[in-house]
């Protein structure tokens, strides 16, 4: 994984709070994305009376720096659905992008044995195990998706994403989830940021292992684009004008000492 300046801090916030960073894998060429990753275990209580965190500090501060690096993003909370929405389903990402999340899993309310919503009183539910895996095709490429999962690791079971890329290839990411047992109800966030476009991807695909029959929840999924990405990475015009000016004065500070 490629640790910039700019990410430095949270890269080692991740590494000090879960002891672990997201890695890459899979087909195609080696790829180095942004990742923000936070994760909060719960120890509180057991089986279906397990007690939700009241707080999330690791998950909230991985988002929030995700969220960061962007004016405008669309995030889908599965408010909008009815309980039970399954099959093939339409989701929008406000002014950034529309998808179609298919394969296993339902719209849920439930809290209980650790899953449970981050926002609202909606999100996705999926049983771990190979044939219960869902992915979402975006209508265009994007460059940035993040989300908030619930009791990921409790029984053992692995989660990996795969991102479709707009060149053709796929790229994996093991997700860097704890897989301590004993806890149960654990809440992660996962974010992942293309640092050019040969990093843009059209589909974001789900994979479990292990674990089977243990439900996951997911919400709060983000969307951003390239254009967002762009921006916050190029200086403004004002900016280099500024950085051209320092250039010149050094410079001639220099032409000054070397004719003293």
């Amino acid at each position: 994984m490629k640790i910039t300046a700019k990410h430095l801090g949270l890269q080692l916030f991740s590494l000090i709070a879960c002891s672990a960073v997201a890695t890459l894998g899979g087909a195609g060429s080696a790829q180095a994305f942004d990742f923000y990753f936070g994760e909060d275990l719960n120890f509180n209580g057991t089986g279906n009376t397990r007690d939700r965190l009241a707080e999330t500090p690791n998950a909230t501060a991985a988002e929030q720096a995700f969220l960061n690096q962007f004016d405008v993003v669309g995030t889908e909370t599965f408010d909008s659905f009815s309980l039970g929405t399954s099959g093939s389903v339409d989701l929008f990402f406000e002014d950034v992008a529309t998808a179609t999340l298919s394969g296993k899993g339902s719209v849920s309310d439930m809290e209980e044995y650790g899953v449970h919503p981050l926002s609202g009183e909606n999100y996705w539910l999926t049983n771990a195990g190979q044939n219960d895996n869902f992915q979402i095709d975006f209508d265009e490429a994007v460059a940035a998706f993040g989300f908030f999962a619930t009791d990921i690791g409790d029984v053992g079971a692995k989660v990996m994403i795969e991102l479709g890329l707009a060149n053709g290839e796929t790229q994996l990411v093991d997700l860097a989830h704890n897989q301590t047992r004993g806890q149960s109800g654990s809440v992660l966030y996962q974010g992942i940021i293309a640092e050019n476009e040969d990093e843009l991807f059209t589909s974001v695909r789900f994979i479990t292992e292990n674990g089977k029959g243990d439900g996951f929840g997911f919400d709060n999924m983000t969307v951003g684009s390239w254009k967002q990405v762009e921006s916050a990475t190029t200086p403004e015009p004002g900016a280099l004008m500024g950085l051209a000016a320092i250039a010149g004065i050094a410079a001639a500070k220099r032409k000054r000492s070397q004719q003293a």
